[in-house]
């Protein structure tokens, strides 16, 4: 009987042990208080049953099962919100993530598999490998909270190998920012313009309030969408006559409205934007390009990348350099002047034009025994020098040493050619031994 109770308590005895039995998201746990006193057994109890009602206790990760929907709105409330400008996008994505597991599947469930499925799931629908990367950011921050929190043993993200990405170069020259604008509609030029004088993101432009641009101080502060750093930037004499062409509306805090509503919306961004680039005859080109167009411009008029990073509010210089690129006609230049620098160098040095000849005692007619040693000499092997500056051929007779040393030569600096006699042989002789 006591049992009995103790059971529909949440306590029964097993072994000599006290056991307790609870219910999370409803489903029955049963573990060992490890207490052979029932009211010390009871105090866990207690404990545990507080723990879950203030949200405090997560059990044992091999036990709990946790749905993906409730874990996501879990991360999302204690950690993605209060942290990050970017909540948002982490919540599309882990919803994205929940829909392809389906509700089978809970959070001490996910495997590898599951990741890399996912992975390729994300490539098969048109994402590209740089958005799957941060898919796969998200998860691993995912399932890291959810480790600390006690809820997991593992990371089932550890180990997933990111997608080697490729740096986009798109950025316009001034001919086409001018084809760009002419066909940009009423409600988009400013807000192109904005961009292309500002560097500024698409979020950040459109959440512009009257209460940011400083025309005074020629600044715009803001809160940035993306990091949710509070930033100043500075804003052109051409940017400030654009912002203070426009009416402002007293009911309407924000800069950018049409029809009296606030453009904070994306879709007719997107809309709009398509339209113009298609009509300007510029293709793979997206919004975010003009910031790159912004930094590349910079630098085109010989601005230092560190006023660029501050211009951009990036934090290293490091993220700048994705944004300002350089043009192929740079590149071509700058191996070009080299080039020719080294070419006037070239042209200045007076280099020898070395033949090399080597003539058989066998070939030589006969001398008399006086002339003998002398015939010996001439009989050895030659160096014939033709310099640049000076045409006329001097020959000299090599040592051994010496004629091993400019053997070693590459051979197409070489020529056999017949000896003759130089007056000034010793004096060449001396001086060629001396410089090799």
């Amino acid at each position: 009987m006591n049992d009995n109770m103790s059971k529909r308590d949440g306590l029964y005895i097993r072994g000599g042990v006290w056991w307790m039995s609870y219910t999370v998201n409803g489903q029955r746990i049963r573990e060992s208080t490890e207490y052979s006193d029932r009211k010390a057994a009871g105090l866990v109890l207690a404990k545990v049953q507080v723990a879950i009602k203030e949200g405090k206790w997560f059990g044992k990760s091999q036990e709990v099962k946790t749905p993906i929907p409730a874990a996501a709105e879990e991360f999302l409330t204690l950690y993605s919100k209060p942290r990050k400008a970017s909540w948002e996008d982490d919540e599309r994505m882990l919803k994205r993530f929940s829909k392809f597991l389906g509700p089978q599947v809970f959070l001490q469930d996910v495997s590898r598999l599951h990741i890399e499925q996912f992975q390729n799931h994300l490539l098969s629908k048109g994402a590209s490998k740089a958005r799957v990367n941060r898919y796969i950011a998200c998860l691993k921050c995912f399932f890291n909270r959810h480790i600390d929190w006690g809820k997991l043993k593992a990371n089932p993200v550890k180990g997933i190998k990111l997608f080697q990405e490729s740096m986009r170069t798109r950025y316009l020259e001034m001919g086409q920012i001018q084809t760009l604008l002419q066909e940009c509609s009423e409600r988009l030029r400013p807000v192109v313009l904005t961009a292309l004088l500002t560097g500024l993101r698409k979020s950040d432009i459109l959440g512009l309030r009257w209460q940011d641009i400083d025309f005074e101080n020629r600044t715009i502060n803001f809160r940035q969408s993306k990091t949710g750093n509070a930033i100043s930037i500075r804003m052109s004499k051409a940017l400030a006559s654009i912002l203070s062409e426009i009416t402002s509306d007293a009911d309407n805090p924000y800069v950018f409205v049409y029809e009296g509503k606030p453009l904070l919306q994306f879709g007719w961004v997107r809309a709009d934007f398509s339209a113009a680039i298609k009509a300007a005859g510029i293709s793979d080109f997206r919004f975010h390009d003009l910031r790159h167009t912004f930094a590349t411009q910079q630098r085109f008029l010989g601005r230092d990348i560190a006023v660029i990073k501050e211009l951009l509010g990036h934090k290293s210089i490091r993220m700048t350099m994705r944004y300002a690129h350089v043009r192929p006609a740079e590149l071509e230049e700058a191996v070009d002047q080299l080039g020719e620098k080294v070419l006037e160098k070239v042209a200045q040095i007076q280099a020898p034009l070395v033949t090399f000849k080597s003539q058989s005692a066998s070939q030589e007619p006969r001398r008399n025994l006086d002339n003998a040693q002398n015939e010996s000499k001439l009989q050895s092997n030659e160096l014939v020098l033709k310099l640049q500056s000076n045409p006329i051929q001097q020959t000299v007779n090599l040592s051994g040493y010496a004629l091993r040393r400019f053997e070693s030569f590459p051979q197409h600096h070489l020529h056999l050619a017949r000896s003759q006699k130089c007056h000034t042989k010793s004096k060449l002789h001396h001086r060629f031994n001396k410089s090799i």
